[in-house]
């Protein structure tokens, strides 16, 4: 009787385990290998996607950051790199606003070495002295020969000189003279009408600056 009782509980055993699955094996778990397979790859698939995603937003943050510090006086490798290439001044620097005028020529103060006064300020203004160069009949006759004196003894001597005109009542009626000045002195009003080329009819003697400003030519 022990025998076939040792039977049927073998073969209660055998009963009680079941067949193996539909692909010859199973799992601890319970689920098929594919399915698990499956949800690693999946997985995988999310994190690489959240990692691609974090990595485009911080290197984005990088640039917006970037940006906003270089206004407020960062300087890039390249500026930085030009900032080295040029060569420092130890001049101090011009303040803004500050324009640099070049000198200009000194006009001539002489004539043939004869110190002259400083231009009369205006048409009717006119203080110092002169040289008379001689009467005309009219203003554009005077100008005419300023001009002709000027071309003769160089325009650069006539710089600070300007030619007026006066008028004088004389028996024979009104007369204009041609005045150049001014000079500083009456010496060298007379100094000037010695070096002056001039016609031989043309007489010049010095005089008190004065009259109406005309053309000079």
């Amino acid at each position: 009787m022990s025998d076939s009782r040792g039977e049927d509980m073998s073969r209660n055993k055998r009963q009680n385990s079941g067949p193996p699955g539909p692909d010859g094996a199973g799992t601890q778990s319970g689920l098929p290998w594919p399915v698990l397979i499956l949800a690693a790859l999946a997985l995988t698939a999310l994190l690489f996607f959240a990692w691609t995603i974090g990595a485009r937003l911080m290197g984005g943050g990088q640039k917006d950051a970037d940006a906003r510090l270089s206004p407020a006086g960062q300087q890039t490798a390249e500026e930085q790199d030009a900032a080295l290439a040029e060569p420092i001044s130890i001049l101090p620097e011009m303040p803004e606003g500050t324009t640099i005028m070049e000198k200009q020529p000194e006009a001539s103060t002489s004539i043939n070495g004869l110190a002259l006064a400083p231009v009369a300020q205006g048409a009717d203004i006119a203080s110092g002295y002169a040289v008379d160069l001689g009467k005309g009949l009219s203003f554009l006759e005077l100008s005419k020969r300023f001009a002709s004196i000027v071309e003769e003894n160089g325009p650069e001597n006539f710089r600070r000189l300007e030619p007026r005109a006066i008028l004088i009542d004389t028996v024979t009626g009104l007369e204009a003279r041609l005045l150049v000045g001014p000079f500083e002195t009456e010496r060298a009003a007379s100094e000037a009408c010695e070096v002056l080329l001039l016609p031989d009819e043309l007489g010049c003697k010095p005089t008190q600056f004065e009259g109406e400003l005309i053309a000079r030519q």
